[in-house]
């Protein structure tokens, strides 16, 4: 199509808007959010220049109806029974054929042919081993992890077909997140072997439907389960089984992180075992598989009532002792088991670049070599009780210049190898099962759509093979944060397709769940 060049005199703000709107013409919103999708039929009639526009208008059917499906629009409802998209018997047909499209609206993007194609440039995939696909250089195999297993078989055909029809890696990042992770974390203290988890996890994974890969990848707040009941916060068992349908594969957070109930700020660990135990129950009972639960605890198991509480990182950073980080991870790790919990979000590796950052007392401080020797030495006191540490937040959260949280970095390749990935690379060399994204966006691209930071440079050059989470709604953010995404279905589309991301941190819904 038609583009514009600039000069160096000729690159000011009215003369850029000036040329796009010669370039290209000007619409009103409401016409150019259609040109592509539903929305903005009740939008302003106003003009702007073409390619200006995101939209941030609430989701809308493909032809302004209001039946449950946004596949169908209801159009293949079976008799006066709506369904949800996922549910969509026309979706999953189509889909069976190896036919993608957002809705029946839309033509068809891929066939059987394109199938058959992709199976054919593909050798068979080892249990374990995980592709990553690139425009570029076709696809990439990462670090296996089960060197003599058996193909996928069923499942992998499963996973053909999907990356076929989105030209995503997301399912193959979730049979990894399976493989190691599902029952690892659940299951690591009663395993006499890593042989022995990756077996159950194989026949777990093995025996999954995609609906079901989906849903092990959402985690949603444990306040959508928790209701206030005599003063007390207990957990809801209708909302429970609602999670436990959805396949929800994760849990987080403490329920007071939000709000206190009569003056109570914790669980005791026997009151969070019992919570989680219960939730525990009602999703095996539906699933036949548990929830993993991550907490912060940040310096010591804070969530906890009566644990061992430490410092925060910035004060155990100046004492320079990594012997001191390593008993800190070592009670945080004990505390938080005791209380039914296996996965810590932390450490933080931030090395904080302007003393107006917010979060400097999470980091072990400004010096990347101090805070990748802490760093190393938490995670090992962590993991210790076999709890999974979480390194956060890849990369380059705290280099911003303003001072400000969240604000837009900007970083040559020289600081971002040799001060900000070098604490990430410690932990990671010495085992850290998983890693959290950041909310920022890096030269100017969105970590969860970074191919480069979350792909090339953690996954190949760092040879990662842990799984990876999101931050706090950071997909969704790429809509309403950055506005790189036109919609929250783009910014699912552009995480899934341009990052390594393993599990969405939804967190206050399960609407990442229909939009795959």
């Amino acid at each position: 199509g038609s583009s514009v060049k600039f000069t160096k005199d000729s690159f000011t703000m009215d003369k850029v808007f000036q040329l796009v709107v010669n370039t290209f013409g000007s619409k009103s919103k409401r016409d150019i959010l259609s040109m592509s999708t539903g929305f903005g039929k009740s939008l302003s009639k106003s003009e702007f220049p073409v390619g200006q526009i995101l939209a941030n208008e609430r989701k809308r059917k493909p032809d302004g109806g209001q039946n449950e499906c946004f596949y169908c629009n209801g159009k293949y409802n079976e008799g006066a029974k709506v369904h949800m998209k996922k549910d969509c018997p026309k979706r999953k047909e189509d889909f069976a054929k190896g036919y993608y499209r957002t809705s029946i609206f839309k033509a068809a993007k891929s066939g059987p042919a394109k199938v058959a194609a992709v199976r054919a440039t593909r050798s068979e995939v080892a249990v374990g081993q995980v592709e990553v696909a690139t425009p570029s250089s076709g696809d990439r195999t990462a670090t296996d992890m089960e060197q003599e297993a058996d193909s996928l078989d069923d499942l992998t055909m499963q996973l053909e077909y999907a990356r076929s029809r989105l030209a995503l890696p997301f399912l193959n990042h979730l049979v990894r997140f399976g493989m190691k992770v599902l029952l690892a974390l659940v299951a690591l203290p009663y395993a006499t072997g890593a042989t022995d988890f990756n077996a159950q996890a194989k026949v777990i994974v093995d025996a999954m439907t995609i609906d079901e890969l989906i849903g092990q990848m959402t985690q949603v707040n444990i306040n959508y389960v928790i209701q206030d009941q005599n003063a007390k916060k207990v957990v809801d068992p209708s909302k429970v089984e609602e999670l436990a349908n959805q396949r929800i594969g994760s849990y987080l957070n403490s329920p007071f992180s939000l709000s206190t109930a009569a003056n109570v700020t914790g669980w005791s660990a026997t009151e969070w075992r019992s919570a989680i135990s219960q939730i525990q129950t009602t999703h095996k009972a539906t699933t036949g598989h548990p929830i993993i639960y991550g907490v912060d605890s940040l310096h010591g198991a804070n969530y906890v009532q009566n644990a061992v509480l430490f410092p925060h990182q910035i004060n155990v950073g100046a004492t320079f002792d990594p012997a001191f980080a390593s008993q800190m991870g070592r009670f945080a790790g004990r505390d938080t088991r005791a209380a039914g919990i296996h996965w810590i979000f932390g450490p933080c590796l931030d090395p904080p670049r302007h003393k107006g950052w917010p979060r400097i007392m999470e980091t072990f401080g400004e010096d990347p070599a101090v805070v990748a020797d802490m760093g190393r030495a938490i995670v090992q006191g962590i993991q210790s009780n076999n709890v999974a540490a979480c390194f956060k937040h890849y990369i380059g959260y705290s280099g911003s210049a303003s001072g400000k949280d969240r604000d837009p970095v900007t970083l040559s390749k020289h600081e971002l190898l040799n001060i900000f990935m070098l604490p990430f690379k410690a932990v990671i060399d010495a085992g850290i099962m998983t890693g959290m994204d950041s909310y920022i966006a890096l030269n100017g691209v969105p970590t969860s759509a970074n191919r480069q930071t979350s792909i090339d440079l953690l996954r190949t050059d760092l040879k990662f093979d842990g799984f990876l989470v999101s931050d706090w709604e950071e997909i969704y953010m790429m809509q309403y944060f950055h506005q790189y995404a036109t919609n929250r279905d783009d910014a699912v589309f552009k995480a899934m397709s341009d990052s390594s991301l393993d599990m969405s941190m939804v967190p206050t819904d399960t609407s990442f769940i229909g939009i795959m």
